[in-house]
């Protein structure tokens, strides 16, 4: 909000501008903790999987870290796959448009 607005509102037509405000910090500090829990969840894969590799020998450490970003790919390929259909459904559609209906004689 701008300095000259604010002292040109009254305080009951301030209290939009509160509540943004209010909204914005809730929708921050759930974001926040969000990440947080998933850091957190992700750390006690590393750690269960270091304990594992101590008590058994068919276990070993990851070699590379955990690919977080297979189920974004996934997405994606669907996203193509499903433009790709579009693109054949418009032509093979177009076919029956393209055709002039024939005259009875």
């Amino acid at each position: 909000m701008d300095y000259q607005v604010f002292w040109d509102l009254t305080p009951k037509k301030l209290t939009p501008f509160v509540e943004a405000f209010k909204q914005r910090q809730e929708h921050t500090a759930q974001e926040y903790r969000e990440k947080a829990n998933f850091s957190a969840w992700l750390q006690g894969i590393y750690i269960a999987r270091a304990i594992a590799v101590n008590f058994s020998k068919n276990t070993s450490y990851f070699d590379q870290p955990i690919a977080l970003a297979q189920q974004s790919a996934d997405e994606e390929k669907g996203k193509a796959d499903a433009i790709k259909f579009a693109c054949w459904a418009k032509a093979f559609n177009q076919q029956f448009q393209n055709k002039k209906p024939e005259e009875d004689a």
